[in-house]
């Protein structure tokens, strides 16, 4: 395996055993960014990928509209809208979506 350490300001250490090419990884990469970049954690990841593969494995990109922090709008003042914009896309390839809501 590999791994790479990434020292943060958080309070809390976290260690991830991770398939560089795994559903999973692809998922809880961005979250894992977005507590770094929040200064909630240091992040060593060990990268443990399967040895021998049948078929390319990502299938899917996953993108998460996550903040590490609160924006406010400059003229209300009200927490601002968050969103994602994808940019550079095949035209010819058929992308669907499949949102997951996280709402309190």
């Amino acid at each position: 395996y590999s791994a790479v350490k990434i020292p943060g300001e958080g309070p809390f250490q976290v260690e991830a055993v991770l398939d560089p090419l795994s559903k999973g990884a692809q998922q809880i990469s961005q979250i894992l960014a977005v507590l770094h970049q929040a200064k909630l954690i240091s992040l060593t990841i060990f990268l443990n990928p399967i040895e021998k593969l049948s078929e390319i494995p990502v299938q899917r990109f996953y993108r998460y509209v996550l903040e590490p922090e609160l924006r406010f709008d400059k003229e209300t003042g009200e927490i601002a809208e968050v969103g994602s914009h994808f940019t550079d896309l095949l035209p010819h390839l058929l992308l669907t979506m499949s949102p997951v809501l996280c709402v309190d």
